[in-house]
């Protein structure tokens, strides 16, 4: 073990001035570390006033240190981020004194110092002699009891280095005119700069100074960000577009009555229809549904029957069904009449540059049928824009489906009435047929697409991650890059709460910045989808 100092005994009393002089490598740097608590001894004590520092612990011994020890350091330990007024004001700060007090002193100490006019400048601008003159400053501004020197006077001139006690603040008279004099000019700079704390300020710039790895940590966070939200809203989106769809298509009946993938014997809707139920019989309507191509949109083509849709919609109407009540005799014409004859939304014939009359191709299962757009079914709402409307005979020979059906929609009465209806229907059913209520099968059909929505889920989750691992690792960096500031910032009294604090700030801020890009570009991706 290698044994710096040994046998060391000193005793300054107050208002005494002790210079310590010996050659290179002969210990004064560690003796005035283990003075101000810096390091700590291996035996031996050291009093400060009457307070045994070496039996402090660490935390006591920075709190100690920063408002009872001011140190000048042989390298000048100045902050680069931080401007040289700022340099200064940093030990205000740490004491709790702040705003326009903080940086009235730390001007009015600067100006004893020669460097009033320099206050502004960064500290890589400045020249040796001048760095040390704001370490000095440094050290003097809270006006510690104790100061100790490490070879202050190494980098000054002759005539600066003749009495550096001259700097001091000792003189209440001069520094006190210097505060009132500088007073009005901090009220002025202080402003903005003063609102947020010259440590946090040292944070901000150093990642300002790599902007590369501050976009890495960005971008990575809000495109995790991003695509989670996107993901969330192209779902929830398609979601309530299929709720809709399927609510528009279902209209007002309460059951339906499915089969397998061959679908329904049209047959058993005559027999259904020609069946007596009482005075409050069960309304039937079939449909047949499939899918077509319109250029590059795929739509849902569904085949009804005009007289049993409106039938079952009641006093209500049957969204895209033509009306004579409503829509007169010639559009009811055209559907029935028409070959190829079709309805739509006008969101969705507006989409694709159709107007009403036109012909237009559509392709069932890869072969192009020719079709006729006879009307657009204005404020139907958005669960028929993915919705072709056409006669159920038509939709029988596009999809290859003569005489059968999809479903039987079936709309039964509230009540006793309508419970007894359906344990009727139950029993004529054939094998392989299912009468279930419509929210049922909705239900049934939404959960199909849960497994498909928690897959993207944990892609957009995993994106995320990403997304944290780079601030994670960005954060990382900067504070290995910054180890020697957060020493000198640890020697100046700072906790290592404060230091944390720094870091988690610096962290939070990353993350709220990315997020809130994340939130928005997620908007604009989900709508996209």
């Amino acid at each position: 073990m290698h044994r710096v100092l040994e046998c060391a005994d000193l005793e300054v009393r107050r208002g005494e001035t002790v210079a310590v002089t010996g050659r290179s490598g002969s210990g004064k740097s560690t003796l005035l570390n283990l003075i101000s608590g810096i390091d700590h001894a291996d035996g031996g004590t050291v009093q400060i006033d009457g307070r045994e520092v070496t039996a402090m612990g660490e935390p006591a011994r920075t709190l100690f240190r920063r408002a009872h020890i001011g140190f000048v350091y042989q390298f000048f330990n100045l902050i680069p981020t931080l401007d040289v007024e700022e340099n200064v004001r940093l030990v205000l700060e740490l004491n709790g004194v702040r705003g326009a007090q903080a940086r009235a002193r730390s001007l009015a100490v600067l100006s004893d110092v020669g460097l009033a006019a320099r206050a502004d400048s960064a500290v890589d601008r400045l020249s040796g002699g001048e760095q040390q003159r704001v370490a000095i400053a440094r050290a003097l501004v809270h006006e510690p009891p104790l100061l100790l020197a490490d070879e202050p006077t190494g980098n000054l001139d002759e005539q600066t280095a003749g009495d550096p006690r001259s700097h001091a603040v000792a003189r209440r008279g001069p520094r006190a005119g210097a505060a009132r004099g500088t007073a009005a000019r901090a009220a002025r700079a202080g402003g903005l700069r003063a609102s947020m704390n010259a440590l946090h300020q040292a944070g901000v710039r150093h990642l300002l100074r790599h902007p590369a790895q501050l976009a890495l940590a960005l971008v990575g966070l809000a495109l995790g960000v991003g695509t989670i939200v996107a993901v969330e809203v192209a779902t929830e989106s398609s979601r309530r577009a299929f709720e809709l769809s399927l609510e528009a298509v279902n209209g007002p009946a309460t059951h339906q009555i499915t089969g397998g993938p061959r679908g329904i014997d049209e047959r058993l809707y005559v027999r259904l229809r020609a069946q007596s139920f009482g005075s409050s019989p069960p309304l039937f309507a079939p449909v047949l549904a499939g899918y077509v191509a319109i250029g590059e949109r795929t739509m849902q083509l569904v085949g009804v029957d005009p007289f049993a849709a409106l039938e079952l919609a009641g006093e209500g109407r049957a969204p895209g069904v033509p009306d004579p009540a409503t829509d007169g005799l010639d559009t009811l014409r055209d559907w029935l009449t028409e070959p190829g004859a079709v309805v739509m939304s006008a969101t969705a014939a507006s989409e694709l540059g159709l107007a009403t009359g036109r012909r237009f191709e559509l392709l069932v299962g890869g072969v192009p049928r020719p079709a006729t757009l006879i009307a657009q079914a204005a404020g139907a709402g958005p669960g028929l824009d993915g919705v072709l409307l056409t006669d159920i005979a038509q939709a029988q020979e596009w999809l290859g489906a003569t005489g059968r059906l999809s479903r039987i929609d079936v709309r039964l009465p509230a009540g006793a009435p309508g419970e007894e209806l359906l344990a009727r229907l139950r029993m004529q059913l054939l094998p392989g047929l299912e009468l279930r209520a419509t929210r049922a099968q909705l239900r049934e059909t939404l959960a199909m697409t849960d497994a498909f929505t928690t897959n993207l889920k944990a892609m957009s989750l995993l994106a995320l991650l990403v997304g944290a691992f780079l601030i994670y690792g960005a954060v990382s960096f900067a504070v290995l890059q910054r180890r020697p500031i957060m020493a000198v910032l640890r020697a100046l009294g700072a906790t290592r709460g404060q230091v944390l604090g720094l870091v988690l700030a610096e962290a939070a801020a990353l993350g709220i910045v990315g997020a809130v890009c994340g939130v928005l570009l997620g908007l604009v991706m989900g709508r996209g989808l």
